[in-house]
C-alpha cells in the first residue's frame, strides 16, 4: 500500500511541475480517490525522547512558489505528514502556505529544516533557525539538522570550502553549530536535532562532545549507493537514517528515464 501511495504522489507531482499551472476542480476530483489514512499507510518510527517521525516524507529541494504549494496540498491529502526543507532552499514560506491552505493542524505535520553551510557557527546558527521559524510561522520545528559537515567561507556560494580543506576550522564550526542546536533544543525552538551528510569521521567527532546525540542523519542512500558501514554505525548508536534520493541517483532519472526532478525529492526513513 505504501509503495502504491508513493507512486500516486509522484504522478501528481509530475503533472503539477510539468505544466506549472494550478490544479483545476476536475483534476482535484480525479485524484481525490487516492486519499489515504496516514496513520495506517505510512508508519511512524520512534526517535529519541519519545519523539516519532513518519517513515515516508516529501523533500522540497528545487521546488517553490505555486508549484510547491499545490504539491504539498495534494501530498497532505494523500496522507503525507513529513516535509523536508532547508534555509538554503528559500521555500519555507511557500511550504507553510501549502500546509495552511489544507487546514491541517500543525501538530500533525512533521517539519525538518537544515542550517545553511554559510551560517555555521554559534550565533549565526541560532539566527538562521529563527529566520526559518519566522518564514514557517511557527514557534518551533520538529527537527533541525546541520545541513553539511563543511562550511562556505566565500560570499560567492559557488566556492565551497569544506572541512577537508581546512580541518581545524571545519571542526570548530561543527562544534559551535552543534552547541547552538543543543541550546535551541533546550529553548524549545526545535524538538529534535540531527545532522545531514555526515560521514563516519564527522559522527565519531560529534559523539565525542555532544550532550544530545543526533536523532537522525540524512544521507544519500539508494540501491546504487548503499552505505553499509555508515548505516551500521548509525544503527548501533540509535541514529535514524533519512534517505534522500532513495530510489536511484538524481542523474539516472534525469538522463535515462527523463523523470522530472520531483521524483528525486522523496525521503524514506
Amino acid at each position: 500500500m505504501m509503495s502504491q501511495t508513493f507512486l500516486h504522489v509522484i504522478l501528481i507531482a509530475w503533472a503539477t511541475l510539468g505544466n506549472g499551472e494550478d490544479w483545476t476542480k476536475a483534476q482535484e476530483k480525479r485524484w481525490s480517490e487516492y486519499k489515504v489514512n496516514p496513520f495506517y499507510d505510512i508508519p511512524w518510527l520512534n526517535l529519541q525522547k519519545g519523539q516519532s517521525i513518519p517513515q515516508l516524507g516529501m523533500g522540497t529541494y528545487l521546488s517553490n512558489g505555486a508549484q510547491l504549494m499545490e504539491s504539498v496540498k495534494f501530498a497532505l491529502r494523500l496522507g503525507y505528514r513529513m516535509f523536508d526543507t532547508a534555509s538554503g532552499y528559500e521555500n519555507s514560506e511557500a511550504l507553510a502556505q501549502g500546509i495552511s491552505q489544507v487546514g491541517i493542524n500543525y501538530r500533525d505535520v512533521f517539519l525538518i529544516t537544515k542550517i545553511h553551510p554559510s551560517r555555521m557557527g554559534y550565533e549565526s546558527t541560532l539566527e538562521d533557525l529563527r529566520s526559518t521559524l519566522k518564514q514557517l510561522e511557527r514557534k518551533n520545528i520538529n527537527m533541525c539538522l546541520v545541513h553539511w559537515p563543511g562550511n562556505i567561507y566565500e560570499k560567492d556560494e559557488k566556492k565551497l570550502e569544506d572541512s577537508f580543506r581546512n580541518a581545524e576550522q571545519g571542526a570548530y564550526l561543527r562544534y559551535q553549530t552543534w552547541r547552538a542546536l543543543e541550546h535551541a533544543k533546550e529553548l524549545g525552538l526545535c524538538l529534535g536535532i540531527g545532522v545531514s551528510n555526515y560521514e563516519l569521521t564527522h559522527l565519531n567527532e560529534l559523539l565525542h562532545y555532544a550532550r544530545y546525540s543526533p536523532a537522525v542523519n540524512e544521507l544519500e542512500v539508494h540501491p546504487y549507493f548503499i552505505r553499509d558501514d555508515l548505516l551500521s554505525f548509525c544503527r548501533r548508536n540509535h541514529i535514524v537514517v533519512i534517505a534522500y534520493g532513495s530510489i536511484a541517483p538524481k542523474g539516472f532519472f534525469f538522463f535515462f528515464l527523463r523523470v522530472p526532478p520531483f521524483f528525486f525529492f522523496y525521503k524514506i526513513v
